[in-house]
């Protein structure tokens, strides 16, 4: 049962001895210590958490005489610092471009847009599943991931298609009614406007379903990745400020065009 404390000696809530110099992490030192450790390993690159198990909870650290300070893991995923930066702009150029031409900018997110972003999270992915030894597939152990990626784009392409046919759907039913209120109020400016809502509101639901994926459509981690180029810890780069001012001139051409459909002679 141990040695009785001495008077005046500080106790532990079991009744041990308390060690003055001892700093303990969780429920004890080589434990606790050990779980913030491998927290730290799991968590060294952002975008692990999209791939990779989630380590253990880590208990707070205790200092003696000090408040709980917990160790949080390193932001990641729609909350990562500057996401909102990039996807703001992307996103409104997407939906402009639909608003104008809602047959064409629907292909174009659809066929084009989602699946490269998607691409670019599977060979994220694949190098990230390379470096820590969890490959799957001969493929994909043996080679780059640029060299499967017209193989992966082609499948994320059919994903994409397989994802959107709901609203696809929805936006020819609304076309069609376009049609029939185009013949009735030829030339007059509702007609306009609502082949603009009908664009703005297909591709932007679209968008807006794709913008965190999933585990076989992972335009969510290729959006991290640009994020992470381009919008390094939320800081406002010189490419970001071109992003935008492209978006800003798309969005003030589609307003300024007459939609069409299908605009190609």
């Amino acid at each position: 049962h141990g040695e009785a404390p001495r008077h005046g000696e500080a106790t532990r809530h079991d009744g041990a001895p308390f060690d003055p110099d001892a700093t303990a992490v969780g429920g004890g030192g080589h434990r606790g210590a050990a779980a913030a450790d491998a927290a730290r390993t799991a968590v060294a690159h952002p975008l692990h958490e999209r791939f990779l198990p989630p380590p253990g909870p880590v208990e707070p650290q205790r200092v003696v005489g000090g408040p709980a300070e917990p160790r949080t893991p390193g932001v990641v995923g729609p909350h990562r610092p500057g996401r909102r930066k990039l996807l703001v702009p992307l996103a409104g150029i997407a939906v402009a471009v639909g608003a104008a031409a809602p047959v064409l900018g629907t292909a174009v997110v659809v066929l084009l847009a989602l699946p490269l972003l998607a691409t670019i999270g599977d060979s994220v992915a694949h190098r990230l599943r390379a470096e820590h030894g969890v490959a799957s597939g001969w493929a994909e152990q043996r080679l780059a991931p640029g060299a499967l990626a017209p193989a992966r784009f082609l499948r994320n392409a059919l994903v994409s298609l397989v994802r959107a046919t709901p609203m696809i759907g929805v936006g020819a039913v609304l076309l069609a009614g376009w049609y029939g209120l185009d013949n009735l109020a030829e030339g007059s400016p509702v007609v306009d406007w609502a082949l603009r809502a009908i664009g703005a509101l297909v591709v932007g639901v679209i968008v807006g379903t794709a913008r965190d994926g999933s585990g076989r459509f992972r335009t969510g981690l290729g959006l991290d990745h640009l994020v992470a180029r381009w919008v390094p810890e939320g800081r406002t780069t010189e490419r970001m400020v071109v992003i935008w001012l492209v978006a800003t001139f798309v969005v003030a051409g589609a307003v300024w065009l007459s939609p069409d459909p299908f605009p190609l002679p």
